[in-house]
């Protein structure tokens, strides 16, 4: 009896546990992000060396990116892109030295190809984005 009872609560937990997981991943994805945020913090209040910050970064990022994957309603296996705010407060996104973190921590785990390939596509977008400001 107390066996059967076991089970049943077990099984219950797991239940729960799947039926929420959502609201359990969010919170996960959030913490992970303000992880990453405080290590942009410690870069930018040069605390932390630039090759450190953006190693952590990547780790922190992709933290945040499996949390997002496992709370998201798509299960199709299609990608979806979301906008992350990753200044700390105090600091503007547009600061530079975000943005050169931000892209440093997504090629610091590619091969020298991928780094290769992945610093043209930066090239491609900043010459896109210096188009674009220069139009009316």
């Amino acid at each position: 009896m107390t066996f059967v009872v076991a089970f049943l609560a077990l099984l219950l937990l797991l239940v729960g546990s799947w039926l929420g997981r959502r609201g359990i991943f969010g919170y996960l994805e959030q913490r992970n992000l303000g992880a990453a945020r405080r290590i942009v913090g410690q870069y930018l209040a040069d605390r932390l060396p630039f090759d450190s910050a953006a190693v952590l970064l990547s780790k922190s990022l992709d933290r945040v990116g499996w949390y997002y994957s496992l709370r998201s309603k798509n299960t199709g296996g299609a990608g979806s892109l979301t906008a992350i705010q990753l200044a700390p407060p105090g600091y503007s996104e547009e600061d530079p030295r975000i943005t050169r973190l931000f892209r440093e921590s997504i090629l610091v785990r590619l091969s020298p190809d991928g780094r290769a390939r992945m610093e043209q596509s930066f090239r491609e977008l900043d010459s896109m984005e210096a188009a674009s400001r220069k139009r009316p």
